[in-house]
């Protein structure tokens, strides 16, 4: 399914290095993820009304809460996409990290709601109808999640996108709390005993958790939060791949959204080495980051006074 998905939305899928496919990779998992988790909002949200289980409604809206967390992914990647102006030469990256922020607080707003209805219906409890269809629907919820983690999981290391890959194993955590879900309904229709209130406050947990941790992840590089050791790494063992640099130092990052980044770095050259040949090896480095790394690199030589010897 996932390679049939990717011939008909991606052209030339292959190149992976090409923004404009990174961009189509993006859109594809992103308009993937809105899709189901719509549909699981919409068929559980029907059902728990009809159930009159809290626990259901609890857990559409935590497919609600991951639609939104796939729009975000749509919108990073647009906006990636998208080339700077005069009033904003840095691109509009960061539009993304402002709204996960605004949705991460809907989220983190639903949860409570969920968790002070869950724990009225501790307190009141109410009868719960549950039936085969109930549990059909639920079991076919964990399948098309655990479809979406392999979906996500593909498209992630196929393009090396962090972002696809911390929302594939949200797809796992999902499965989870569904998984709990439908247990208190077994549970009921098995034994009589209604465990909804408690199976509500539960996935009201696993979705206060979600907003909280979505919440950070956006306010930290909004007020500058480290680069990431691994995007560090990567730069220094592209610049010191080539044998003219002696060392790097003041290596800054500046994020200006997923994929955008201003960086600038001294080098250490010899000084013998001629202006024409130093200018050719560094514009070479730059390329390379460029390519490598998807961000914009300026680089300061720092010229090494090397001791000549006796021969010379």
């Amino acid at each position: 399914m996932t390679r049939l998905l990717v011939r008909l939305f991606i052209k030339e899928g292959d190149k992976t290095g090409d923004p404009e496919v990174r961009q189509a990779y993006g859109v594809l998992s992103g308009g993937v993820g809105i899709a189901c988790n719509l549909l699981l909002f919409l068929g559980k949200l029907l059902l728990g009304f009809v159930t009159g289980a809290i626990s259901i409604v609890a857990d559409a809206v935590n497919n609600l809460s991951d639609a939104g967390s796939s729009i975000i992914t749509l919108l990073g990647f647009k906006m990636a996409g998208k080339p700077a102006d005069h009033g904003h030469p840095y691109g509009h990256g960061r539009i993304e990290y402002l709204s996960a922020l605004f949705i991460s607080v809907a989220i983190i707003l639903m949860g409570v709601e969920l968790l002070k209805s869950s724990a009225e219906r501790i307190l009141n409890p109410a009868e719960t109808s549950v039936s085969l269809v109930v549990f059909v629907i639920l079991i076919a919820s964990i399948l098309v999640k655990l479809w979406m983690f392999l979906f996500n999981r593909k498209l992630g290391r196929r393009i090396n996108s962090s972002a696809m890959e911390a929302t594939a194993l949200d797809s796992i955590s999902d499965s989870l709390a569904t998984l709990v879900v439908l247990i208190g309904m077994a549970i009921n229709y098995f034994t009589g005993y209604d465990l909804d209130g408690y199976m509500g406050v539960i996935v009201a947990a696993f979705i206060l958790i979600t907003g909280i941790k979505s919440a950070k992840d956006s306010v930290q590089p909004l007020i500058g939060a480290p680069p990431d050791e691994g995007f560090v790494e990567k730069i220094h063992r592209i610049v010191m791949s080539h044998p003219e640099i002696k060392g790097m130092h003041e290596l800054l990052i500046h994020d200006y959204g997923p994929a955008h980044a201003d960086v600038s770095l001294h080098v250490e050259m010899s000084s013998q080495l001629d202006m024409v040949t130093a200018h050719e090896i560094i514009t070479s480095i730059e390329d390379e980051l460029k390519s490598q790394c998807h961000c914009d690199v300026t680089i300061h030589i720092d010229p090494i006074v090397e001791e000549k010897t006796e021969e010379q």
